[in-house]
């Protein structure tokens, strides 16, 4: 069964390892941001190995898990401005 996205609701240990759509994430700790809007969160940090040119990036997301970068900021397809 292939998992997409999953709730965390603990933080995971240092170092936990999580594959999703083949792509191995590291947890690498957890940092605190602040949106446009000045609502401030804590985000996770997950170590990995970018799909296409296999350079590691960190990929930071929330405890929801519902998407997590699977390429470098070079390699990432680029946003057409409408």
């Amino acid at each position: 069964m292939a998992v997409r996205h999953f709730l965390l609701v603990s933080e995971p240990p240092l170092g936990c390892v999580v594959e999703v759509d083949g792509q191995e994430y590291v947890f690498a700790g957890t940092f605190d941001y602040t949106n446009r809007d000045g609502e401030s969160r804590t985000l996770r940090n997950w170590s990995t190995k970018c799909r296409t040119c296999e350079a590691p990036f960190d990929a930071p997301c929330d405890q929801r898990m519902t998407y997590l970068n699977r390429r470098c900021e070079r390699c990432r397809p680029k946003k057409h401005m409408v």
